[in-house]
């Protein structure tokens, strides 16, 4: 059996030129078929590592996981039956968010993100506003309290 040396016998005048293309076609087909399969593969990986990087590594932060930060809303009331919470963390739902009594003050906390809240406390079915932070004029002509909420180098800024 004759072994074949391409790059001396596909120059040699004793093959034709249909053989030697042939012979070429199948080298080309199987050299590029490689080639796109490792492309191919390449390509796939890279958009594994590029998923695994954004959604779980964290590019977009997932939103069940973003950094909340816990704020004490309390009022001086002792003589009080009931204190709700209305404001922008419960969309103005005007049942509340109830306080517990706890030495003639009544406190709750809420888990909030970083930015301004505005809110009131309803004493006994009559809105009060908080006395520890500033008031404003909402959208409707009412006054309402309001308070920032902020973190800075780690530490929870009211």
């Amino acid at each position: 059996m004759k072994k074949f040396i391409f790059s001396e016998d596909l120059k040699s005048s004793n093959l034709n030129n249909t053989l030697k293309y042939e012979i070429m076609d199948k080298i080309y087909q199987k050299k590029y078929k490689n080639l796109y399969f490792k492309r191919f593969a390449i390509s796939i990986i890279s958009l594994a590592f590029i998923f695994l990087f954004l959604f779980i590594g964290g590019l977009f932060p997932n939103h069940n996981k973003q950094d909340k930060i816990t704020i004490v809303f309390n009022l001086k009331k002792p003589d009080a039956e009931t204190v709700k919470l209305v404001g922008d963390f419960n969309n103005w739902d005007s049942s509340g968010i109830n306080l517990i009594r706890k030495n003639g003050y009544w406190e709750t906390e809420l888990k909030v993100k970083e930015g301004s809240y505005r809110y009131f406390f309803v004493v006994d079915g009559k809105i009060v506003l908080d006395p520890d932070n500033p008031s404003i004029e909402d959208p409707f002509g009412d006054k309402v309290s309001l308070v920032n909420v902020y973190q800075e180098n780690g530490v929870n800024k009211l």
